[in-house]
C-alpha cells in the first residue's frame, strides 16, 4: 500500500500517541485466546503452536499471509478481516504476563529467520542469520514484506517489548548503509520502521548510529585504493554534460570538455540540476515530539 510521507508521519504519530479517542473494548479478547491456546486462528483454523511450527517454512510463511495479525495484533485494521484489533485490555495482559511475551519473542525469532536475521533474546542484538543472501534477496523480491515488518514493530511496542525494536533497526540500517543491502527496505525505514520507536532517547541512539555509520562509509571512501581499471580523472569524457542546464562545458574553458570531477563540481552548484536533484533525505529523521532537548549551555561567569 502506497503512503505519502505526510500520511507516514500522521500513522506512526497515532502510534505513539496510543490511538487517542480510540476506545476499549473489554468484551473481545481473541488475541489473549489465541496465544493462550484457547482459540484458533481464522481463516486458516490453526493454533498458536501450530503456527509458530512454520519456522523454516518459508513457502507457508509467504503464500499464507492471514497468520501475520494473529501473530502480531496491532491496534489497527489489516486485510484478514477475520482478526480482531488489539484492545488496549488486551495489550496490558501481554505485558504483564511473561508466558505470553515469550510466545511473542518466539514468532518474533521465527519471522526474522524468515527474514535472514537471527535475535539474542536475552539482549534483543539482531545479527545475520546463516541463510541471510538467500532470505535477504527474497525480502528485495517480496516488498509485502515491509508492511509485515511495520506490523512486528508495532506489536513489540503493544505488548512491552519496546527494547526489542533499536536492535533490528540499528542492524537494518548497518545493512543499508554499510553493506548496500536491502536497499528497497529504505523507503519503509525512513518513513514508517523509525517513526514506531516510543522512547526518545532510542529515537536518539539510532539517529547516533545512522551517523556514526554515515562516517565510516565515507572515511573508507576516500581511504580505499584507487581502481587501476578506471581511465584517469583528467581523461576527457565527450558524453558527459548536466542534466540540470545542459552545459558541457565549463564556461572558463569553452574548448576543454567536461572531466567527471569538473562535471560534479558544476552540479554541486548548478541550481537547475540542484532542483532536479534534491539531496537524499536522511535514513533517520526523528519526529519532533521523539526529540531528546540538548541542555542549554550554563552562562559563563
Amino acid at each position: 500500500m502506497y503512503h505519502t510521507r505526510q500520511q507516514a508521519a500522521a500513522d506512526t504519530k497515532a502510534y505513539r500517541d496510543g490511538y487517542p479517542g480510540k476506545p476499549d473494548d473489554p468484551s473481545q479478547s481473541q488475541n489473549v485466546e489465541f496465544y493462550k491456546g484457547q482459540r484458533r486462528c481464522r481463516p486458516d483454523g490453526l493454533s498458536i503452536d501450530e503456527v509458530l511450527a512454520w519456522k523454516g517454512q518459508y513457502e507457508l510463511l509467504e503464500y499464507r499471509p492471514c497468520y501475520i495479525q494473529w501473530l502480531f495484533p496491532t491496534r489497527e485494521k489489516g486485510l484478514n478481516a477475520h482478526a480482531q484489533e488489539l484492545q488496549p485490555h488486551e495489550a496490558a495482559e501481554f505485558a504483564g504476563s511473561g508466558e505470553l511475551r515469550a510466545k511473542v519473542l518466539q514468532a518474533y525469532a521465527m519471522m526474522l529467520d524468515f527474514w535472514g536475521m537471527r535475535v539474542d533474546l536475552e539482549t534483543g542484538a539482531v545479527g545475520r542469520a546463516g541463510h541471510w543472501r538467500d532470505r535477504y534477496q527474497h525480502l528485495q523480491q517480496h516488498r509485502g514484506n515491509c508492511l509485515r515488518i511495520t506490523r512486528v514493530l508495532k506489536c513489540l511496542g503493544e505488548v512491552g517489548l519496546e527494547r526489542f525494536k533499536l536492535p533490528l533497526l540499528k542492524h537494518l540500517l548497518e545493512e543499508l548503509v554499510v553493506h548496500g543491502n536491502l536497499a528497497s527496505v529504505a523507503k519503509s525505514l525512513q518513513k514508517f520502521w523509525v517513526g514506531t520507536l516510543r522512547e526518545p532517547e532510542h529515537a536518539a541512539a539510532l539517529q547516533a548510529h545512522s551517523q556514526l555509520l554515515e562516517r565510516r562509509k565515507k572515511k573508507r571512501k576516500r581511504t580505499a585504493e584507487p581502481d587501476a581499471t578506471k581511465p584517469e580523472e583528467e581523461a576527457l569524457e565527450l558524453d558527459l554534460f548536466c542534466c540540470g542546464c545542459g552545459r558541457r562545458t565549463p564556461v572558463s574553458k569553452p574548448a576543454v570538455l567536461f572531466t567527471r570531477a569538473a562535471l560534479a563540481k558544476h552540479q554541486r552548484l548548478c541550481p537547475q540540476y540542484k532542483e532536479l536533484h534534491p539531496p537524499p533525505l536522511p535514513l533517520v529523521s526523528i519526529p519532533s515530539d521523539l526529540q531528546v532537548e540538548k541542555p542549554k549551555a550554563k552562562p559563563k561567569s
